[in-house]
This record gives C-alpha cells, sequence and structure tokens, in this order.
C-alpha cells in the first residue's frame, strides 16, 4: 500500500513541485506590483521595443509585466494540477491491477 513512488509519477510530482515553488517565489511577487530587476530587464531585452510600445510609462511598464507573471503562475498552476491529477489517476490504475 506505502510503496515508495518512482517512474513517471514521480517524476510528474517532482516537476509540479519545482514549477509550483518556481510560481510562487518569482512569478507571483512580480504580479503583485514588485517587480524584479533582473526579471523585468529580461522580458524588456526579450520583447524589445514592442513593450515600450505597449508602456510608454513606468506604471504601465509595471502593468504589463504583472499580467504577464499572472498568465504565467496561472499556467505553472496548471500544468501542476494536471500532474497531480494524472499522478492519481496513475497511482488508482496501478491499484486496478
Amino acid at each position: 500500500m506505502n510503496a515508495p513512488e518512482g517512474g513517471f509519477t514521480g517524476a510528474l510530482r517532482l516537476v509540479g513541485f519545482v514549477l509550483g515553488v518556481a510560481g510562487a517565489f518569482v512569478f507571483l511577487p512580480e504580479a503583485f506590483g514588485r517587480t524584479w530587476p533582473w526579471l523585468s530587464s529580461q522580458v524588456l531585452q526579450y520583447y524589445g521595443p514592442d513593450v515600450r510600445a505597449w508602456a510608454p510609462t513606468f506604471w504601465h511598464c509595471v502593468l504589463v509585466l504583472s499580467i504577464y507573471a499572472l498568465i504565467r503562475a496561472a499556467l505553472y498552476f496548471a500544468v501542476s494540477l494536471l500532474g497531480f491529477v494524472l499522478a492519481f489517476a496513475l497511482l488508482a490504475r496501478r491499484g486496478r491491477d
């Protein structure tokens, strides 16, 4: 009953945990308005002048980055939830066998 996890189930849980922690400690603080300079510079470097065209002022830039952070956090949450559901589905299947 309490067999150690391994293989695909363990990998899914590990990926879900890592993505959840990354979302919580990197993207959520930004979503609440505290932009991290290194992350802001990376986003501006990646998108180039397009972000400056969308966000002519500092606060508009914060808004764009916050929306971006919320979308990333939601995607990480969805991946974590999918991993959780798949892990339980695999465990239920293993229990029937």
